[in-house]
């Protein structure tokens, strides 16, 4: 019983200390802005996940897809909390006249943003045509939280000290 006890405690100071990455799903874009380039920021959508301490981020999806129409996209380029995170000029082949997958790392000033706890991201139309973009995912690495090595070492010592006692007790 008291290894079990002591497991379950281990198993928990563990989980604590460890980080908790934050995903986010943005849905598919198959919008067109009109005659004038580049145009005027398209919200695609902003996701609310509470205050973190990010220290890597990537965006990721595939340019030219979605689920109606396969095959090319506008030229357009992609925002996170209104910076700048990647583009279809930063692909290769040209999404212009292909299906591309992309994955962006996000600058430091970028995965910064992030720490106030919600990443808007939006679109830029910069030629003709339609955006065509899949389903689009922001991927955060948070830090280990602070605190949470000292937590797991201080419910080792308290199992340790119950430990120590229910024994004192059943002598």
């Amino acid at each position: 019983m008291k290894l079990k006890i002591l497991a379950l405690a281990l198993t928990l100071c563990t989980a604590m200390s460890t980080r908790a990455d934050v995903v986010a799903t943005f849905p598919e874009v198959n919008y067109s802005s009109g005659t004038s380039y580049p145009s005027p920021m398209f919200v695609v959508g902003t996701d609310v996940f509470g205050p973190i301490s990010a220290v890597n981020a990537t965006l990721s999806g595939v340019f030219g897809s979605t689920s109606s129409f396969y095959g090319s996209s506008a030229e357009f380029e992609l925002y996170i909390n209104n910076i700048l995170v990647g583009s279809t000029y930063d692909v290769s082949p040209d999404p212009y006249n292909n299906v591309v997958a992309f994955s962006f790392a996000l600058s430091a000033a970028a995965v910064s943003s992030l720490n106030s706890g919600s990443a808007t991201f939006g679109v830029v139309q910069t030629t003709n045509y339609v955006i065509r973009l899949s389903d689009t995912t922001l991927t955060i690495e948070t830090a280990v939280p602070e605190g949470g090595s000292t937590l797991a070492a201080l419910g080792l010592v308290m199992c340790g000290l119950v430990a120590v006692r229910r024994k004192q007790l059943a002598a």
